[in-house]
């Protein structure tokens, strides 16, 4: 898998280059999942309800963005063996130099998938990357009306965006726990593939807690084989609860072929970010400053903890961060934030931007073998980064 990272794409760059060998945005269908019983026990199993119940909470979401591309001149040039004196030399040395400032606007479309996220306020998510540099955004509900959107914001390490129409006939998919998926769980996929209308697949979750793709700076995935296609970013993972469980965001494809290892960006995360932009219009993550490895038996050894210790061994600190201002050292071992236990670094991370720039929060340590409580004040990344 990872000697064919270089096969990454976001979704809507794979569609505008035709790409198909990469991790394009999303899954595959799996004829294998058991089917829901209906109330009536002559009905053939069916996953029907549930659909019906969820269909009208996924969009269907066009973009057109305008992009300025240089305009070369036309030159009409003197044939090398001409023997005339001409002083008519005008186009020499201009072949191939666009003319300063002469450009030509080009149109350039983009679609994707949305999940209703707030009724009252018309607020729909999808991935960042579907709308980035929008000119204009029309949503199509599954009824096929259409209504124009505009961006409320967006987090490009997340890539996840809130988009925001004026309808008060939405109907949105109840937020489940991410937190509570457990790997052979269940789950739909709905999008809308190849501009082809809203698309049903199913599957279940292969792994939670995927990391390390490349994709974003901030990676902690549910993977899944329910299917989805170019045109399903931003589409809905849905439990068999008909509760949104994850925002589709990529797929691993490296042969054109569809090999089911899709990727979602879990439903907690996704409202952690939404509620920011909506608050602060931005999202102000917060920075503890510290470079974290795993345990290992050798570490573990090494620093005389128990052959079960679980937490994140601190590597190095940053100059200036709020982990060296709260007193952190290098071979602490962060074995708590708050009350939630961390079980390894991508863990420190993950529990980490829950919390805000400048928000307080206490850390678990093992330090010499010696539990403690240290209290760090996180720091926003770029006011950190100028000291």
């Amino acid at each position: 898998m990872y000697r064919q990272r270089k096969a990454i794409v976001t979704l809507s760059a794979a569609v505008r280059a035709g790409l198909v060998g990469a991790f394009i945005c999303l899954g595959r269908a799996d004829a294998g999942v058991p089917l829901a019983i209906g109330s009536d026990p002559d009905e053939l199993p069916t996953l029907a309800p549930l659909v019906e119940k969820i269909a009208q909470g996924v969009v269907y979401i066009e973009v057109r963005s305008r992009v300025e591309q240089p305009k070369y001149p036309i030159l009409k040039i003197r044939s090398p063996d001409t023997s005339s004196h001409s002083n008519d030399t005008a186009a020499e040395g201009s072949v191939g130099k666009p003319i300063r400032g002469a450009e030509r606007a080009a149109e350039r479309k983009n679609s994707g998938s949305g999940v209703v996220f707030d009724v009252r306020e018309g607020l729909i998510v999808t991935n960042n990357h579907v709308i980035q540099g929008a000119d204009r955004i029309t949503v199509t509900l599954s009824d096929g009306q259409k209504l124009q959107a505009t961006r409320v914001g967006g987090d490009v390490d997340t890539d996840i965006a809130l988009i925001k129409v004026a309808d008060s006939r939405l109907t949105t998919i109840p937020l489940g726990d991410s937190d509570k998926l457990r790997v052979g769980d269940f789950v739909i996929g709905v999008g809308y593939p190849f501009q082809l209308g809203q698309t049903v697949t199913s599957g279940i979750v292969s792994a939670l807690h995927r990391g390390g793709l490349g994709l974003e700076p901030y990676e902690d995935f549910i993977q899944t084989d329910a299917s989805a296609n170019p045109g399903d970013s931003g589409g809905a993972l849905v439990n068999l609860r008909g509760e949104l469980v994850g925002i589709i965001a990529a797929l691993y494809n490296a042969t054109g072929a569809d090999i089911g290892i899709g990727f979602a960006i879990p439903v907690n995360e996704v409202r952690n970010i939404a509620e920011q932009i909506l608050k602060y219009g931005e999202v102000r993550r917060g920075r503890l400053g510290v470079s974290a490895q795993d345990l290992t038996p050798d570490t573990i050894r090494e620093h005389n903890l128990n052959a079960d210790q679980t937490g994140a061994l601190i590597a190095g600190l940053e100059r200036s961060s709020a982990a060296e201002q709260a007193g952190l050292r290098e071979g602490d071992v962060i074995t708590a934030i708050g009350t939630a236990p961390v079980r390894n670094t991508l863990d420190l991370r993950k529990k980490t931007r829950k919390f805000i720039a400048g928000q307080a929060v206490e850390l678990g340590v093992l330090r010499d073998g010696r539990a403690i409580t240290v209290r760090a004040t996180l720091a926003a990344p770029e006011l950190q980064a100028e000291k």
